[in-house]
């Protein structure tokens, strides 16, 4: 492919990236924990099946919100427990 069709790709899966922070911002609106994350599906619609799913959709979640409290975008409001902030 060329650099133009490489570099619209990349755009692309990075705002994928941004939607999919969003969405886990908002969801987190009221407190959740990593695994009720995993159950929600951020990354795979909930009837793929896929054997790595469940573990890709934990390590998302485990990311983002590491992401989020570096960024003062969430607090851990109980122990395993992460509401966005206002």
């Amino acid at each position: 492919e060329s650099r133009e069709t490489f570099v619209e790709m990349v755009d692309a899966f990075t705002g994928v990236i941004g939607r999919r922070h969003e969405a886990m911002l908002e969801f987190l609106r009221e407190p959740h924990t990593i695994d009720e994350m995993r159950q929600h599906r951020f990354i795979y619609r909930p009837h793929v099946e896929a054997p790595f799913a469940e573990s890709v959709e934990r390590r998302s979640a485990e990311l983002h919100v590491q992401r989020m409290l570096r960024r003062g975008e969430a607090a851990e409001v109980a122990p395993g427990q992460f509401q966005s902030t206002p």
